[in-house]
């Protein structure tokens, strides 16, 4: 990401970006395996008996707990450049990947 943000700062001389790479967690239920809980959502089953949703739900189980996070903002005021801003920025993430 670092790549894209040196490239739209190259490409876009007149506007100030800010690199944010600090974030890493998307959410914070409870995984199993997981060595602290953290929230826990429940499914209540037939008969009352409770279920973590983790545990019900593949989708839900096979959510990587940490992943990285990059932001990359820009001081435009201007919703026609900031557009060009955004389309830019997907045709380099797309390259890269």
């Amino acid at each position: 990401m670092s790549r894209v943000h040196r490239k739209l700062r190259d490409e876009f001389t007149d506007v100030d970006f800010f690199l944010d790479d600090a974030a890493h967690s998307i959410h914070k239920l409870t995984v199993p395996g997981e060595q602290e809980p953290q929230e826990d959502l429940y499914i209540v089953e037939k008969g009352g008996k409770l279920k973590l949703l983790s545990e019900d739900s593949a989708i839900i189980g096979k959510i990587p707990k940490r992943v990285r996070t990059v932001r990359i903002f820009a001081d435009a005021k201007e919703e026609t450049l900031l557009e060009q801003i955004r389309n830019r920025a997907r045709e380099l993430e797309a390259q890269a990947a």
